[in-house]
């Protein structure tokens, strides 16, 4: 069974799921090999009206001897046994969310809405259903449109509204594989792409469009539509006005195509392969202007908890500079911190209005640190706790599981003793403690076996 309600975030960042983030037009990384780390984070903030809560959560069972289909539980009871909504197979789908934003028309929260989802049927082959998630009885899988396309296979499917305050206005794009015999995994396979309306009944033909599931949809203050950016045919980068697609305007020819790297409504960070490195801030009208240079060939950025920064994390093999940046963009970006690991050794855990907390390597062999870097200016990050080897190396403690909420850390600390009698055995996991502690510790600590095994909050004194 699998909670199609979203994936979790990567990397500890919180992910917007709106369907349409994650980069245009087949995505990539840019140019050569650089790549980037392609999601779209929520800023913090308070949203104007927060968006109504789903009535059910829906799981997908994928079973060669069970029941397949989709199975719903009541948000309110999850002890409740789930009740299937559909005993047909689904294949590709998409949340459709109620989004709320602020004053600035940011998206700030998001909730589901609806589960739109392609099942193949009796008569008249694959086609696109809905499946609302918000009202008070049991919900009903419901055709949207009427697709032509026998059993061929949809390849990838994206929900987009038209206007942000109403989930329901959305549409959403299909690509559909021309060959009945090709499938997704099929590098090149030729596809044509569909759109349908959420509000489509089963009687309306879904329409070609020359639009693809990979548009980046810019919205204005007030939450409407106000451009498309995609990648033609051509590999230009286009904006279209409405999800008509039609008369585009362009904005990098040759672009090839761009990952979107930060992604609030209004505004769009992207990295376009023919730009050699740099990112670009994209605004709803249009407007590219280039704002950073890549120096590695990794790189990230999220908004800080107050939503007045964008934190940029900028690696290579062995280096990463963190960077800050206001989240209009009417300053350059300013180096905070340069570290001596690559980025794949760095793990932001979120932020405050005045620190980055980051997990790094330790300073010695098997030892993990949590660190905060300051934002008001350039400094080296300030260790607040190390984890590592048991007393004697009789074993390990290991870092399971650490977030950041508010101004404490959460730690999952789990103990491993080393085996007796031979290195391959097996390491067991002896213990696992849960520990709270304030991020701002004055001096750092390391984490040792009865500190472990007595429960409390973890302080500068280790109390």
């Amino acid at each position: 069974m699998r909670n199609i309600m979203g994936r979790p975030a990567a990397a500890a960042l919180t992910a917007l799921a709106l369907s349409a983030c994650g980069g245009g037009g087949g995505g990539g990384g840019g140019g050569g090999n650089l790549s980037a780390h392609a999601a779209c984070h929520v800023p913090a903030g308070g949203p104007l009206a927060r968006p109504p809560q789903p009535s059910w959560i829906p799981f997908s069972t994928f079973s060669t001897t069970a029941t397949q289909g989709i199975q719903v539980i009541p948000s309110a009871a999850l002890t409740t046994p789930p009740v299937f909504t559909s005993t047909t197979p689904i294949g590709s789908e998409v949340q459709l969310y109620s989004l709320a934003t602020d004053s600035a028309g940011r998206i700030v929260d998001q909730l589901p809405f609806a589960l739109i989802y392609s099942a193949a049927t009796a008569d008249s082959g694959t086609q696109l259903f809905k499946l609302p998630l918000t009202g008070s009885t049991l919900p009903a899988a419901v055709q949207i449109g009427k697709l032509d396309i026998g059993n061929r296979a949809i390849c990838n499917i994206m929900s987009m509204p038209t206007d942000l305050h109403d989930p329901a206005s959305a549409f959403v794009m299909l690509s559909v594989l021309r060959d009945d015999t090709a499938k997704c995994t099929d590098f090149g396979a030729a596809a044509d792409y569909y759109k349908v309306s959420y509000n489509d009944d089963a009687g309306t033909a879904a329409t070609l469009s020359f639009g693809t599931p990979g548009a980046l949809p810019l919205y204005t203050a007030q939450g409407a539509l106000a451009g498309l950016v995609d990648v033609d045919s051509d590999g230009n980068i286009d904006l279209y006005k409405d999800s008509s697609f039609s008369s585009p305007k362009v904005l990098v020819a040759n672009g090839k195509s761009f990952a979107n790297v930060y992604y609030d409504g209004r505004t769009a960070y992207i990295l376009i392969a023919s730009n050699s490195g740099t990112l670009d801030r994209l605004d709803g009208d249009g407007t590219l202007t280039p704002v950073y240079q890549l120096q590695g060939y990794d790189f990230f950025m999220f908004p800080s908890a107050d939503n007045a920064n964008l934190l940029m994390f900028d690696g290579t093999t062995n280096i990463t500079n963190i960077l800050r940046m206001p989240l209009d963009g009417s300053t350059p970006p300013q180096l905070l911190s340069t570290l001596q690991q690559g980025l794949d050794a760095v793990q932001p855990l979120g932020s405050t209005s005045q620190k980055i907390v980051l997990l790094l390597p330790g300073p010695a062999y098997n030892t993990t640190s949590v660190a905060s870097l300051d934002l008001a200016a350039p400094s080296t990050p300030k260790t607040i706790l190390t984890v590592g080897p048991l007393q004697g190396g009789k074993g390990l403690v290991t870092l399971d599981f650490a977030g950041l909420h508010g101004s404490d850390l959460y730690l999952n600390l789990l103990t491993r003793r080393a085996a007796k009698r031979r290195c391959s055995t097996p390491i067991p996991a002896a213990r696992k403690a849960a520990r709270r502690m304030p991020h701002s510790s004055g001096r750092a600590r390391t984490i040792t076996p009865s500190a472990i095994a007595s429960p409390g909050r973890l302080s500068s004194r280790g109390t």
